[in-house]
């Protein structure tokens, strides 16, 4: 494989083209007054894996993620319920009843901690700071984790907010939306 390499003599403001063998390209990159060897257009360049893949009821991979039910994050290897635990409606709910709402939705269904619901947090993107595509129903708001506080674990807990990406703690008789998680290898699949 060849690298087409421009260059250009900074004392007659000239440019050149070297085209050098992937070694060669390597060695020079390594030279004080190289600044970046890149890969010439040609070669195809990798392709991130999708990080959310769309399972269906089944927990095999469905052939929409926007449609699918339930949503695999390959980076952490959990399943997450695709719409809001209240069967998509943007209501808010207590944690008590948060809790019970996830468990309306089957064996092994329960709310995310709060280091887990922070692996949902998109940096890149704000009100809210998830990938949409893959949870469309996602609100600007608070959401439930099942972290206590440590300081009143009795009557605080932690939550995430999507408006931004950060982290809070809420008195339990508040109100907060609720996502859904479980492990990647359900029971009986």
């Amino acid at each position: 494989m060849h690298i087409t390499i421009r260059t250009t003599n900074a004392a007659t403001q000239t440019m050149q083209e070297v085209e050098l063998d992937l070694g060669e390209a390597l060695a020079l990159e390594q030279a004080p007054a190289i600044t970046h060897v890149a890969a010439p257009r040609s070669v195809a360049q990798p392709t991130p894996a999708a990080r959310f893949v769309g399972l269906g009821h089944d927990y095999q991979p469905a052939d929409k993620t926007a449609t699918a039910p339930y949503v695999l994050d390959t980076s952490t290897g959990l399943i997450w319920a695709r719409t809001l635990a209240q069967g998509g409606a943007a209501k808010r709910l207590d944690h008590a009843a948060a809790i019970e709402a996830v468990k309306d939705l089957g064996e092994g269904w329960r709310l995310p901690t709060r280091a887990e619901l922070l692996t949902l947090v998109d940096d890149t993107r704000h009100e809210p700071a998830i990938d949409v595509a893959a949870f469309p129903d996602t609100q600007s708001g608070w959401y439930w984790t099942s972290t206590p506080a440590a300081w009143n674990p009795s009557a605080d807990a932690w939550v995430v907010v999507f408006d931004y990406g950060s982290a809070h703690t809420l008195n339990r008789s508040y109100d907060a939306f609720v996502r859904a998680v479980r492990s990647a290898s359900p029971a009986g699949q």
